[in-house]
């Protein structure tokens, strides 16, 4: 029987649900075939997607270098861009930083990957819009780059990927095998778990649906209602796996679901810092206290210490402004409370007051070149067209690269605290 009022009104399937559920579904994929239709007229999907082009400028700037320097170290330069003008891929200028040398910042060499777990409770935030800005970011800086995603709703494979996760993937293309049984097999190039993308030194272990099994095996394993043969602790596969292939690798980006389930947990044990979005709001505010709570109570458990713990103010349309260089809580010294209008930048303040240093410098402020990019399945620094306005666009690559900036800057002083820690050591 269908659920009907007496008006007629349509209120559920009944005892049709079953039915009802597996047309909406099949009507689900249409809608995801319209997406990748409609995406695909703008770019092609991530494994045929033609590598960004910058031009002579752009380049020179990625390698500090001037222009006239660049064409006189490349001067056979084939490349060239629709207009017709000589243009060069990262792999290229990568590959003129290796030839030269001294050009970019290396990983010292005694030190070893990094990983970040981008982590919250609240959806909604930008989590994922901000993990692929910033392993985007990265790349370009010359650091090689592991993106995982962790989050069964897919949105950094999408976007890294250039694909729709649901439709391309199988349950093979995950990293379910390693996840549950062996972690080794991620590093079996023929099991294909760690996927090339279409920008040069980012490399994506997918998800998409098939990642909630993970959640129900490892959940099980914790309870004990599923027999484990591996002797691995469920909270630890991930660190196990990644333990595999860090050495490929100078950052490892953890993009965690908006939920403390296995998966998060995992990614807080295998982590070595944490990332946080949280918008300026008020139940943001509210949701970050009991992510931090978890934390500290699963720090207090396991033992666990984390180099690196900042919070990043995302999606912001009101930020306060800023007054110093080198210590975000500069930018509310001699504040009051009631001095700031109420919104976005009130709670940015109280943000900076109650968690100084954790705060990020830079924000994610909102724009709409980032809704255009992520939409064509891009971040601002991989499309190779601007979308929208060029204020706009240029203002969404300036937010991002603020935030990469400080970021980078980050982590090459953690690798500069281990080299010294090494050497004290020895």
């Amino acid at each position: 029987m269908v659920s009907k009022t007496e008006s007629g009104k349509w209120l559920g399937p009944g005892e049709q649900t079953d039915e009802y559920l597996a047309q909406i579904t099949e009507a689900g994929y249409d809608i995801l075939e319209d997406a990748r239709s409609e995406v695909y007229s703008f770019e092609e999907a991530g494994s045929n997607r033609p590598a960004k082009l910058w031009p002579a400028s752009q380049a020179a700037a990625i390698l500090g270098r001037s222009v006239g320097w660049l064409r006189e170290v490349d001067p056979d330069n084939p490349i060239r861009n629709a207009s017709g003008h000589t243009a060069w891929s990262l792999k290229r200028l990568m590959a003129i930083a290796d030839r030269v040398g001294g050009l970019l910042y290396q990983r010292p060499p005694s030190t070893r990957a990094l990983i970040l777990a981008m982590a919250k409770f609240k959806g909604g935030v930008g989590n994922s819009c901000n993990a692929a800005h910033i392993a985007h970011g990265l790349a370009i800086k010359g650091l090689k780059v592991l993106a995982v995603d962790l989050d069964a709703q897919a949105s950094l494979t999408a976007v890294l990927g250039g694909l729709i996760p649901d439709i391309h993937l199988e349950i093979e293309d995950l990293p379910n095998e390693a996840l549950i049984r062996d972690p080794s097999v991620i590093a079996n190039p023929d099991m294909g778990v760690i996927k090339p993308t279409y920008f040069h030194n980012v490399d994506l272990v997918c998800a998409n649906s098939y990642l909630n099994r993970v959640e129900q095996h490892l959940s099980s394993y914790h309870h004990g209602t599923l027999s484990d043969e591996s002797g691995l602790n469920p909270a630890e596969r991930l660190k196990v796996m990644l333990s595999h292939v860090e050495q490929d690798y100078d950052v490892i980006l953890l993009d965690c679901p908006p939920t403390l389930g296995m998966l998060t947990t995992n990614a807080l044990e295998a982590a070595d810092g944490i990332i946080s979005s949280v918008r300026p709001e008020a139940f943001d505010r509210t949701s970050l206290v009991s992510f931090f709570d978890t934390v500290q109570g699963h720090a207090e458990i396991t033992g666990k210490n984390y180099d690196y713990i900042r919070i990043l103010i995302s999606q912001s349309r009101d930020r306060l402004p800023l007054a110093g260089p080198d210590n975000a809580q500069v930018n509310v010294s001699g504040m009051k409370e009631e001095d700031v209008r109420e919104g976005h930048r009130r709670n940015e303040f109280k943000l900076r007051r109650d968690y100084g240093d954790a705060i990020m410098k830079s924000t994610m402020d909102w724009s709409p070149a980032f809704g255009q990019a992520i939409g064509r399945f891009s971040t601002v620094f991989s499309a190779q067209k601007r979308i929208g306005s060029r204020s706009s666009w240029d203002r969404g690559i300036s937010i991002a690269q603020s935030v990469v900036d400080e970021v980078y800057s980050d982590l090459k002083a953690i690798w500069e605290l281990h080299m010294k820690d090494q050497e004290e050591a020895a």
